[in-house]
């Protein structure tokens, strides 16, 4: 901007511009877990997996959906504004690779992907008996 000052300066202007967003937008990030991009989270079987989905920079309060998988998660009503939070107890075998999705209702490609890793033991099935002399090897 280039003022140019023809005669005596006797009133000062100021000029004040409002910037909005387009309607349908939003500035509002999301994080989960404090996370603000999809991540996957590492996790054993047994234990119990906390997800806290957060709005930031939100400017009315905002309403949130979570996903496992492409089902939606109930939630209840105190559990829906600004902040959610989902608990996913006892983790199992099952639950490895299940995806939680935080999406904000009103915009719902402002979102956060959760993919659960679960480290379990071993499952081993059968019902065979082997035989092995002592200092053998033997093949399972």
């Amino acid at each position: 901007m280039v003022w140019k000052i023809t005669g005596p300066l006797q009133a000062c202007q100021l000029l004040l511009v409002v910037l909005s967003l387009p309607q349908g937008r939003t500035s509002s990030v999301l994080t989960v877990n404090g996370r603000t991009e999809n991540y996957i989270l590492d996790t054993q079987h047994g234990v119990q997996a906390s997800l806290e989905c957060a709005v930031q920079n939100h400017t009315e309060d905002e309403e949130l959906l979570w996903y496992r998988e492409d089902g939606i998660v109930d939630l209840k009503n105190g559990n829906k504004i600004n902040i959610s939070s989902v608990c996913v107890s006892p983790i199992n075998e099952s639950d490895n690779g299940v995806r939680f999705t935080c999406k904000l209702q009103r915009d719902q490609t402002v979102s956060v992907t959760v993919v659960l890793n679960v480290t379990f033991p071993p499952l081993l099935s059968g019902n065979g008996f082997q035989t092995v002399e002592e200092n053998s090897d033997v093949s399972l």
